[in-house]
């Protein structure tokens, strides 16, 4: 993808992020704002019932829980002033009421007691006859009644013995309690609402009803004959919707949000897609490390593709070095290795053929001291032997610095095997070899050479396994074949050293296996 079609990308991103998020601001206003409303209504409504409930249970409690008491039910056949001054007058202070009355079956009142602004006469405020038919019809009435100008709750139960739990029983009479909505009441719901509450006459019509601003909400106060006889109104201003209404200033302040991130966005977008990969190249050609241009050359583009030309520069002129090092290297070694095979080996061989000639002349005249002769010879050819081998180790040992132990391996394969066709199987664990020593890695590699040679040449070998892996937390080496076990076939192996070295050769039908065993220290 070319530059100016990723500028032109880029900007019209940036427009089409812009206008739709307008849009969706614009959307989330009007549903939020909806939602809001909604919902403050109902929970507000909800509330409204429970805290009408709430405020009710004190009148409720007393009325149900003392006209369920055996006293009661005896006081309404014998009333005894004094156990009403003493259970009912004191519960008017202890739920807060307005005012108690006890009445028998028939309707007729048996005690009343009542505080200001109700009459002290003790007189029920309600009508006698509408509420004995109310009393008769409902088993637990509960209805508002104006006295005067006030208002009040009346709650009503019927008197049954205590033991009548389910209520089932005859009423021996009622107990009616009423409790005054005054100023305080009123205040008192204002302040669990926080909104502005007032009474007002059943003439104003029911209410629920919302802006954006404020919530209007209102409730029936039902009286004897279950029409409305006052109703409760509601008007509060929730913050919620307040803060909506500041929600024009944040769309505002969003716009202008959206456009400085629209220039953060852009700036960064330059910076990272454009400045940021020339930086890199021009630190990568000054530096001549390909490092700062790998990521960048992994992207399909005209900069990854100016990085890709960078690094198969750099690869090439580190492939270019590598081979001189080597180069060198090994024609060092090819100069010190002659050197050494002059000055050892061809003099060790020369030493052992004047010492041969020079035997000839004793063996007939004393066979002993040419006897002893011959084995200083044999002694000699034979640390000449293993100077050579040191040398074709090393030799390997190089190898080891371009090639792995396996690769390694295949190759003295191949020199011995000599055009002969052999099955090879190497087994080698890559990060074991690699953790070897130099001297266990020599060991390893002469002792592959001795016991593949003498397969082939003394046992007759076709198929050779070699398996190098950690047993017993000691790097192993293990070496079968299939060549035929006889008598003088045994390769000459010597034994790691170390504490841990141990040399083992096996013969069975069908092969051989020689196991070695290493200690990585």
């Amino acid at each position: 993808m070319k530059l100016n079609v990723r500028f032109a990308l880029l900007i019209s991103a940036l427009l089409a992020a812009l206008i739709g998020s307008i849009l969706l601001l614009n959307a989330a206003h009007e549903s939020q704002t909806k939602r809001s409303v909604d919902t403050l209504v109902r929970e507000q409504s909800r509330q409204l019932d429970q805290l009408l409930l709430l405020t009710g249970y004190p009148l409720q409690q007393f009325a149900r829980d003392y006209s369920l008491w055996d006293d009661m039910v005896t006081f309404v056949s014998d009333p005894k002033p004094d156990w009403a001054k003493v259970n009912i007058d004191s519960s008017i202070d202890t739920f807060h009421l307005a005012g108690a009355w006890v009445v028998n079956e028939t309707g007729e009142l048996i005690y009343g007691a009542a505080r200001a602004p109700l009459p002290t006469d003790g007189k029920l405020p309600v009508p006698p006859k509408a509420l004995m038919e109310e009393l008769r019809q409902t088993r637990f009435p509960h209805f508002f009644q104006k006295v005067g100008t006030e208002l009040l709750e009346f709650q009503a139960s019927p008197i049954q013995p205590s033991g009548d739990t389910l209520r089932t029983s005859s009423a021996k009479g009622w107990l009616i309690a009423a409790k005054l909505w005054d100023d305080r009441a009123l205040q008192s719901l204002a302040e669990v609402t926080r909104a502005q509450i007032s009474l007002e006459g059943t003439d104003t019509p029911k209410v629920t009803a919302s802006t954006v601003g404020s919530v209007e909400m209102g409730r029936a106060l039902p009286g004897l004959d279950h029409r409305p006889i006052a109703r409760l109104r509601l008007h509060f201003e929730p913050e919620e919707l307040v803060n909506l209404q500041a929600y024009g200033h944040q769309v505002l302040g969003i716009l202008i949000l959206q456009g400085l991130v629209t220039i953060v966005v852009t700036v960064l977008g330059v910076h990272f897609w454009v400045v940021r990969p020339f930086q890199k190249i021009t630190e990568s050609l000054s530096t001549q490390d390909p490092t700062p241009v790998k990521q960048i050359a992994e992207s399909k583009t005209e900069l990854g593709h100016i990085a890709r030309l960078v690094g198969e520069h750099f690869e090439a002129v580190s492939a270019l070095k590598r081979s001189k090092e080597s180069l060198d290297r090994a024609l060092e070694e090819r100069v010190r290795l002659g050197r050494d095979l002059h000055d050892g080996v061809i003099q060790a061989i020369y030493a052992a053929g004047m010492g041969l000639a020079a035997t000839r002349e004793t063996i007939r005249t004393d066979p002993a001291a040419a006897q002893r002769k011959l084995d200083e010879i044999r002694n000699l050819l034979n640390e000449t032997i293993r100077e050579v081998r040191g040398f074709i180790v090393r030799l390997e040992l190089d190898d080891l610095e371009e090639k792995s132990f396996r690769q390694t391996i295949e190759d003295i394969a191949k020199r011995l095997a000599a055009g002969q066709a052999i099955e090879l199987t190497i087994d080698v664990d890559n990060e074991l070899a690699e953790r070897l020593p130099i001297d266990v890695k020599t060991h390893a590699l002469e002792s592959i050479r001795d016991i593949l040679r003498s397969g082939l040449l003394d046992r007759h070998a076709t198929r050779f396994t070699v398996t190098l892996s950690l047993r017993h937390n000691s790097p192993t080496l293990l070496i079968s074949d299939n060549g035929r076990a006889s008598a003088g076939a045994r390769p000459s192996i010597t034994s790691p050293t170390g504490p841990d070295g141990l040399t083992s050769f096996e013969t069975f039908p069908g092969g051989t296996r020689a196991t070695i065993t290493y200690s990585l220290s």
